[in-house]
C-alpha cells in the first residue's frame, strides 16, 4: 500500500516533483508510481535502443530514480507511447478501470498527476490527467471516499525565468499564483531528487540536464507546486503540506 500515489505517462515525468517524493519518503511515508506507457518513442541520447529495447532502458532508468528517492519500485502499464491522447473509447474505460483497481489496492492518501494542461501541453501528459480524473469521477460509492486528487503545477515566476534562459516558450504551461493550493518545502529533498535526475541519462542533454538542475535547485529551491483537483474555492496562501507528518 502507498500513502503517495503519482499516475505519469512516461518514465522521467517523475523529474517535477522528485524533491517532494524524497522528502515524503524521507519521513517514513510509503509512495508508488505507476507510468502509463515506457517511453518507447522518446529520444535516444546514449546507445542505439529504440522501441521496446528503449522502453527497456527508460524502465531502468525509473527503478533506479526510485532507488535514489528512496520509495517502492514502480508499476508498468506499457501503453504504447504516444498514443494515449487517441485511445479509443474502449480501451480508455478499460485503462480508467486498470487505474481504478490499482488506487483501491494501494489505497493512497494523495495521488498525483499532470493537470489538464499537460505541464508541457505533451499530448500523453493531458491524456494522462484526463484519464485519472475520469477514474475518480466515475469512483464508485461502495469503495468509500475517492483519495485527494492532485495535480502538479509549475509557478508563474519560474517558467518566466526558464523562457528568459532559453528555454521554448510553447513547451511550458505555467499556473497562477492563485491557483495554487499547496506549496511544499521539499529542498531536504533535493539532493536524492538532483541524483534521480542525472540518472535520466538516455532522455536530457547536459545541456537539459543543466537547465533542469537550475529549475530544481535555483529558481524553485526544492519547492514543490501543486493545485487541488477539486477545490471549490481558492486559497487565501498555499498549505505547506501535503499529508500530516504526525501519524
Amino acid at each position: 500500500m502507498a500513502e503517495i500515489l503519482g499516475i505519469l505517462a512516461h518514465p522521467d515525468d517523475d523529474v517535477t516533483i522528485g524533491p517532494l517524493l524524497a522528502h515524503y519518503a524521507a519521513r517514513g511515508l510509503a509512495i508508488r508510481l505507476v507510468y502509463l506507457t515506457s517511453g518507447q518513442v522518446g529520444v535516444n541520447l546514449v546507445g542505439s535502443e529504440a522501441g521496446d529495447a528503449l522502453g527497456a532502458l527508460r524502465e531502468d532508468e525509473s527503478r533506479a530514480a526510485c532507488q535514489a528517492y528512496g520509495i517502492a519500485e514502480p508499476l508498468f502499464i506499457r501503453e504504447q507511447d504516444g498514443t494515449l491522447a487517441t485511445l479509443p473509447t474502449a480501451r480508455f474505460l478499460s485503462l480508467t478501470r486498470s487505474l481504478q483497481d490499482i488506487i483501491q489496492r494501494e489505497r493512497p492518501r494523495a495521488l498525483l498527476t499532470f493537470g489538464p494542461d499537460g505541464y508541457t501541453r505533451h499530448p500523453d501528459h493531458k491524456a494522462v490527467c484526463s484519464l485519472v480524473t475520469d477514474t475518480l469521477l466515475r469512483w464508485p460509492e461502495s469503495d468509500g471516499q475517492p483519495p485527494e486528487l492532485y495535480y502538479m503545477a509549475l509557478p508563474e515566476p519560474a517558467a518566466a525565468a526558464l523562457v528568459a534562459g532559453g528555454f521554448p516558450e510553447g513547451g511550458l504551461c505555467w499556473t497562477a499564483a492563485g491557483h495554487i493550493t499547496h506549496e511544499i518545502d521539499a529542498a531536504d529533498g533535493l539532493d536524492a531528487a538532483l541524483e534521480a535526475l542525472h540518472g535520466y541519462r538516455s532522455q536530457f542533454s547536459p545541456a537539459e540536464m543543466a537547465m533542469l538542475v537550475a529549475l530544481q535547485r535555483d529558481l524553485l529551491k526544492g519547492r514543490v507546486a501543486l493545485r487541488a483537483a477539486f477545490a471549490s474555492v481558492r486559497p487565501r496562501s498555499p498549505r505547506r503540506t501535503l499529508i500530516d507528518e504526525v501519524r
